[in-house]
């Protein structure tokens, strides 16, 4: 069952499948200009919102039904092709995003040489459309 997803990578938790997100991790700020002021502290004036900064990880576990390998290869692919991704909780849409950097945590590989988990660090950086 799909509980979101980030462009094509789907978050799922199935009996057959887990790729689920944890430590999930919001920010956003507002933007202002600081005008100097002679004699006088400097005034604020609000140019407007920032952009949100989303920051979670993802644990590719191959006893949990996922290839580590190639699924940390898709994180790295989105990342370095600047792809535009769509942000989706259930059935709300977050917002569009690009991978800004990915960390990476991996256990021990498989005797073929593959690993048996990574756990990815994902930040994420809203994508606004320019007039959007």
């Amino acid at each position: 069952m799909s509980i979101g997803s980030f462009g094509r990578v789907i978050f799922v938790a199935s009996a057959n499948e887990i790729r689920t997100f944890d430590e999930l991790q919001q920010s956003g700020s507002a933007r202002y200009a600081e005008h100097a002021v002679l004699g006088s502290k400097p005034l604020l004036e609000f140019i407007g919102p920032g952009l949100e900064e989303i920051s979670f990880k993802v644990t590719l576990n191959s006893s949990c039904g996922v290839d580590p390998d190639s699924e940390f290869k898709t994180l790295q692919e989105i990342r370095d092709s600047g792809e535009i991704c769509t942000l989706v909780f259930g059935n709300t849409k977050i917002g569009n995003f690009i991978l800004e950097s990915i960390s990476a945590t991996e256990g021990p590989r498989g005797k073929d040489g593959r690993a048996t988990w990574i756990e990815a660090g994902l930040s994420i950086k809203e994508y606004v459309d320019n007039g959007s």
